[in-house]
């Protein structure tokens, strides 16, 4: 069922059961700051209650882009029992009908590999979803982060005449991507996407060019929450024909300063395992590992319309 006005209270404290350190006052702040800026959907969130009517699972969708949401991680109380945790995972499809109602095109989720369950990913491929592959995340403060001196990439900072180039760039550097899915042609709805997120730094300053030897090379798109510190580098790539240059750790330190020059304080970054460029870069910068996922992704065109009729009429 969907989170209503009535159930915040049982919400927060749900929140409370997952995060002891919380106090109630700061969550119940937050969440009605969220759903008063609307950066929170109430409709998006969805729940099972026991007996008692209380909660004890939650799933929420993210809508990122108008035809892509991000469906979070499936969260249960501690203590749960196995068969409650077994019923809860109808969320899932439940949480995909919702999306389609939006006609999303694309659902992507990341559940940690300490969470990661057989029945949980026998849910997702029932519901459609593909396995992408697992995900290392990264983490380190930005003042132990390496400096860009020596480079041999100049760098120019986006504004409006110079966005349509970026974009351009931007579509050379996406190929052969392996955290991309190359399928996937709007990466303008990418980018526009990142311009519009509450809470980060999201002006054309926050995108630069590289340029090696006189050619455009390399993008860099790099945010900072200003309130908390927290920053990462949204992307980051090289066109095909300049990769295997020994020029990645440099278009990777150039997003360090410029998360510095936006006075971020601890940096988080992470990409595909198989990604093995991307893997040798945050070692070679010394970034710490401190989280592994698995990375699932739905797409609406791949999935057979039975899906649909299976659920519109329980939901």
């Amino acid at each position: 069922m969907k989170l209503t006005k009535q159930l915040l209270a049982k919400y927060l404290e749900f929140q409370l059961k997952l995060n002891p350190a919380s106090k109630f006052n700061s969550l119940e702040h937050q969440l009605l700051k969220e759903l008063e800026n609307g950066s929170r959907d109430i409709n998006l969130t969805r729940l099972a209650l026991d007996e008692n009517n209380s909660i004890y699972a939650v799933i929420r969708l993210y809508p990122f882009s108008s035809n892509t949401w991000l469906l979070g991680e499936l969260e249960y109380v501690p203590g749960i029992q196995s068969t409650q945790k077994l019923v809860a995972l109808e969320l899932i499809p439940e949480s995909i009908y919702i999306a389609r109602n939006f006609n999303v095109e694309k659902i992507e989720t990341r559940i940690k590999i300490s969470s990661v369950f057989e029945e949980y990913r026998g849910m997702l491929k029932n519901s459609g979803f593909i396995f992408k592959g697992p995900r290392i995340e990264f983490k380190s403060p930005v003042e132990e982060l390496p400096g860009e001196e020596g480079s041999p990439l100049k760098w120019i900072e986006v504004d409006e005449q110079k966005f349509a180039l970026s974009l351009e760039i931007l579509g050379k550097c996406l190929k052969n991507d392996p955290d991309w899915d190359q399928d996937d042609s709007d990466y303008r709805q990418f980018v526009n996407s990142l311009l519009r997120q509450e809470g980060l730094n999201n002006s054309l300053s926050c995108i630069h060019l590289g340029i090696y030897r006189g050619v455009y090379a390399a993008f860099v798109f790099a945010q900072v929450d200003p309130s908390t510190g927290w920053s990462r580098i949204a992307y980051m790539g090289l066109i095909p024909e300049y990769r295997g240059k020994d020029l990645g750790k440099w278009v990777h330190r150039h997003g360090f300063q410029m998360i510095r020059d936006q006075r971020g304080r601890m940096y988080q970054g992470g990409c595909l395992a198989e990604n093995k460029p991307m893997v040798s870069l945050f070692h070679l910068h010394k970034c710490s590992e401190y989280c592994r996922y698995e990375e699932w992704i739905w797409v609406k065109s791949r999935v057979d319309w039975y899906i649909e009729n299976m659920f519109k009429h329980n939901y």
